[in-house]
């Protein structure tokens, strides 16, 4: 095969990896339930303000808490995009920024070992790493985590000087301590490079300089809004909360309640990393590579305890697992069509664990997603609201300055006596319920309907029971019910909603 036919077939299947990736994050935006609301309404504040939003503002119940916003920077660029093409063009903006380091880990393994291998192991990985698929600011780590990696593994190979790689890693952990709390695995990396650098000893000028890049990097994560709270925010933000976060949960822990092919897939790789590491201590190469099994092990560790990070262990385990693939050519060519062919099963099938489509796949909004904030504004509806936890960013997006929320999905702007001890006990004690609402006089009730928490769904019934509350809206996402008073007489008489049409059992 000539260099022409080689450069071609290796950009065909660089530009294949590149739209597999993009399409399994190219899904359609369910507001209700997203942050981005909130992300969106953080960036119009601090661009109109001049201000970062730094107190749990948002809420009526408790205002004045201290948060301090490690993702404001995200909001201005989800605000800005938002602004100029709307909610498809964060759709495309997000896939693509998932996309590209993707193909940068796949690039690092391809110059690792070769196309094939890199190819396999990539298309192999790709639905692990699109395990989070919502538009949040970890999509900027994510870029960021790819970008880094593939600068200092450049520098390490000495393809690109200090002189040009201070600059982008110092720029790089700037941005990133502003977008997104995951900038302590920038730090981490660069640690990683560091050590790399003291084990192997093979160049005492590159030890020098990365010790330089460790001590400014870490440095330039001081220049944040909250100086030095925000460098060590990553160490403090999990602490306990009053609500339960699926995204914190143990792998054990999600397996258990929602069986899914992806945790097997995760514990299979688990599985393969102790067979990789003896293979590479046989060929005495454990050393030379660990720039790639030391992250790999510890987010393999980190993601067990917290399956909002198996995508970062998915991310080393393309370079560092290429070297499984030692086999003769014949057995490797087999695996390359098989893996290709997965990729190829998976564009043009849906519901398929290695297909990038399904029922949410495409751009812009969910179908009609906006319509109970419409409905809302339209009538003229008033609060107070109480919400759920959801549904808050929704809320917050559509309706503030306006209206204030109940609650919202950041369990760490709220007491954990008031996540557990009032909106949840509210919601499981009838009596507190009444309780609350002569404190705060609530006038509507604003739910998303599909709420899966133990108590959310009894409540609901109760309230569509109860003579004092009526529902006036209802549609595929969102449950309005108003208050049953001489106030709301005007929107019952016109909007009224059976109690028939609602599904409701002892």
């Amino acid at each position: 095969m000539s260099k022409r036919e080689d450069r071609i077939i290796n950009i065909i299947l660089a530009a294949f990896i590149f739209l597999y990736s993009f399409f399994f994050f190219a899904k359609k935006i369910n507001l209700t339930t997203a942050d981005l609301g909130r992300h969106i309404k953080n960036g119009q504040i601090t661009l109109e303000t001049k201000k970062i939003v730094s107190t749990n503002f948002y809420s009526y119940t408790e205002p004045e808490n201290k948060v301090l916003n490690h993702h404001w920077a995200s909001g201005i660029i989800f605000s800005k995009i938002h602004g100029w093409i709307g909610f498809t063009g964060l759709s495309i903006f997000y896939a693509i920024i998932n996309a590209i380091p993707i193909i940068l880990f796949f690039l690092i393994a391809k110059q690792e070992t070769s196309i094939e291998k890199a190819s396999i192991v990539t298309i192999l990985t790709i639905p692990l790493i699109a395990t989070r698929t919502e538009i949040r600011p970890e999509g900027f780590s994510y870029l960021f985590l790819g970008f880094l990696t593939y600068i200092l593994y450049k520098f390490r190979k000495k393809e690109i000087k200090s002189g040009f790689t201070l600059p982008l890693v110092l720029l790089t952990q700037l941005l990133w301590v502003n977008l997104h709390i995951f900038f302590i695995f920038g730090l981490f990396l660069i640690g990683i490079f560091w050590l790399d650098s003291l084990i192997n000893r093979k160049d005492e000028k590159y030890m020098k300089q990365m010790s330089i890049i460790t001590l400014l990097s870490t440095a330039a994560c001081l220049i944040n809004p909250y100086g030095f709270k925000g460098l060590i925010e990553p160490f403090m933000i999990f602490r306990e909360y009053g609500y339960m976060i699926v995204e914190n949960q143990s792998v054990l822990f999600m397996q258990k309640r929602f069986p899914k092919l992806l945790y097997i897939h995760y514990e299979t790789m688990l599985l393969l990393i102790p067979i990789l590491l003896v293979l590479l201590t046989k060929k005495r190469s454990l050393k030379e590579k660990f720039i790639f099994f030391v992250p790999s092990i510890v987010f393999a560790i980190l993601g067990f305890r917290m399956i909002r990070l198996i995508p970062l262990f998915g991310f080393f385990t393309i370079p560092f697992f290429v070297k499984l693939l030692n086999l003769p050519d014949k057995n490797l060519k087999l695996i390359f069509v098989f893996s290709v062919s997965l990729g190829l099963i998976g564009i043009f099938t849906k519901s398929f664990y290695y297909s990038p489509f399904n029922s949410s796949t495409g751009f812009g909004l969910l179908p009609n997603i906006n319509k109970s904030a419409n409905f809302y504004s339209e009538n003229n509806l008033k609060g107070p609201i109480f919400n759920n936890y959801d549904i808050g960013g929704y809320l917050i997006y559509h309706l503030y300055p306006e209206q204030k929320v109940f609650v919202d999905n950041r369990p760490e702007a709220y007491s954990v006596d008031f996540l557990k001890n009032t909106y949840i006990k509210m919601q499981e004690d009838e009596e507190i319920w009444q309780q609350q609402d002569e404190i705060y006089n609530f006038q509507t009730i604003y739910f998303y309907r599909h709420d899966a928490t133990p108590w959310a769904q009894p409540f609901l019934i109760d309230r569509i029971k109860d003579p004092k509350w009526i529902p006036v809206y209802v549609d595929d996402y969102a449950l309005i019910l108003v208050k049953n008073n001489e106030e709301n007489e005007g929107i019952i008489e016109k909007h009224r909603l059976s109690e028939e049409i609602f599904v409701i059992t002892s």
